[in-house]
């Protein structure tokens, strides 16, 4: 069974705020495809301003343990 790779990454000052906004992302994609969908939900923040974002869940990685504040770069 192949499970797909992916991230979720939450908008921080909306997180703070009690909110989840967030966005599921294929974490295989090119860096710059990832981070333009993280771009995109905080440009849509609840909160009208956000830049901040963690990675709250991750799915296919098999052993790997994902940090929450680990970046897209490493998980890529």
């Amino acid at each position: 069974m192949c499970e797909e790779i992916r991230i979720h990454v939450a908008d921080l000052a909306a997180y703070n705020d009690g909110k989840l906004h967030s966005v599921w992302v294929d974490a295989t994609q090119d860096l710059d495809d990832i981070q333009e969908q993280i771009n995109k939900m905080l440009s849509e923040s609840p909160e009208g301003f956000a830049e901040g974002y963690a990675i709250h869940d991750y799915k296919g990685f098999g052993g790997y343990s994902v940090s929450e504040y680990e970046g897209i770069q490493p998980v890529h």
